[in-house]
Parts: structure tokens; C-alpha cells; sequence
């Protein structure tokens, strides 16, 4: 009887220490976290790891009612808003094997993880989403463009260096924050308008807007 005890315990230990491998894994895999990016014009390094394969994977989204958040390093983004009841992401990426990532959508963020448990990264995301979502978009290097989102409760665009444009758009609410990229808002109606740069310009053209806070270091507000 102990022998068998001895024996369901080590069984049980093993399994235990299997789950907590493949757990290790799942996580690693899901919140993989860069502490150091090297970008030049046709290679992408991740802490060591070279990026070397690059990849699009088209996502259908339906039924988005939370608001959709994206806070990665060096991408892109360009999304129009669409009547669409179906709407299409292109999300490209760079992984270093052929098919070691896979992207998903969870209603909120666009989830990139690999199967080896080593890094990748999304590098630009563009297409149609709803009228009427609602966003949350960080950069630090990219550029972020939205164009006719004419239903949405509030927008937020974020970028260390990028360029932010917004064309088209009716919010009651919009926050555009770059640290050295231009601001650009165009053919838009807002009541409530914040555009903040330190060393970048701040163009507005054909906006009604109610309520402005516009700041810049050493730009200029240029305004028609």
C-alpha cells in the first residue's frame, strides 16, 4: 500500500511539473515582452533574436462592441471605418520561423503569439473596422492614421516619434499624443479635441470644433 502511494505521489509530481511547463510556455508565449527592438529598413531584432520571416494574416472581426486596443513597439496602423457588419485586418508580422506565430482577436487587443516561445512582432496593421468603435492606439515608432469613423464615443492616438492623421472624423471625444511626430485632423466635426507634440507641427483643416487643446514645443498650430 505505501509502494502504491509512493507511486501516485511521484505520478502526481510529474504531472504537476508538466502543466507547469506547458503553463510556463502558454505564458511566455502570450506576454512576451521586448526589452530591446533594432530596426533598419529590412530587419527587425528582438532582444537577440533576429526577425528574419515576414508574414500577413487576415483577421474578420464581428460584433466589436469593446473598445480596441493595440500598445506594440514599431507598428503602423491605418484604419477606415466601414458600414460593413464584417470587418478585415490586415496584420502583418515578423517571426523568426516560418509559421512559429499566429495572431487572434479576444474582442479587445490583437494577441501575437509564437509556438516556440520566442519573440515576434506585428509591424503594421490597416483595414475596415466599424463606424462606431472605439479605440485605443499605441506606438512607439509608427504612424497612426484613422479615416471616417463618424459614430464613435471617444478615440485615442498615441505615438513616441510617429505621425498622428485623423480625416473624416465625428467623436465627442478625440486624444492625439506624439512626442515628435506631426498632428493632422481633418474634415472632422469634435467637441472635444486634444492634440499634444513637443517638436512636431499641428495641422487642422475644415474642423468644427467646441473645445481645443492643442499644445506644441517648437511646432507651429496651423489652422484653416
Amino acid at each position: 500500500m505505501k509502494n502504491q502511494f509512493t507511486l501516485v505521489m511521484i505520478a502526481l509530481l510529474i504531472c504537476l511539473n508538466g502543466c507547469d511547463r506547458i503553463k510556463h510556455a502558454i505564458n511566455n508565449a502570450q506576454k512576451y515582452k521586448a526589452t530591446s527592438i533594432t530596426t533598419t529598413d529590412s530587419t527587425v531584432v528582438v532582444d537577440g533574436n533576429l526577425l528574419k520571416y515576414g508574414a500577413t494574416q487576415v483577421l474578420s472581426l464581428k460584433n466589436i462592441s469593446n473598445k480596441i486596443v493595440v500598445k506594440e513597439s514599431i507598428v503602423d496602423i491605418d484604419l477606415q471605418g466601414s458600414d460593413a457588419q464584417t470587418s478585415t485586418l490586415q496584420v502583418a508580422y515578423q517571426e523568426c520561423e516560418p509559421g512559429d506565430a499566429s495572431l487572434s482577436f479576444d474582442g479587445t487587443y490583437i494577441n501575437l503569439k509564437t509556438k516556440s516561445g520566442k519573440p515576434a512582432i506585428i509591424t503594421k496593421i490597416s483595414g475596415q473596422v466599424p463606424r462606431t468603435a472605439r479605440f485605443d492606439l499605441t506606438t512607439d515608432s509608427g504612424n497612426i492614421a484613422v479615416s471616417n469613423i463618424t459614430k464613435s464615443p471617444d478615440l485615442k492616438l498615441k505615438s513616441a516619434s510617429g505621425d498622428l492623421m485623423a480625416i473624416g472624423i465625428n467623436s465627442p471625444e478625440l486624444s492625439m499624443l506624439t512626442a515628435s511626430g506631426n498632428i493632422s485632423v481633418q474634415n472632422s466635426v469634435i467637441q472635444s479635441l486634444t492634440c499634444h507634440t513637443a517638436s512636431g507641427n499641428i495641422n487642422l483643416s475644415k474642423c468644427q470644433i467646441q473645445k481645443r487643446d492643442l499644445k506644441t514645443a517648437v511646432g507651429k498650430v496651423n489652422e484653416d
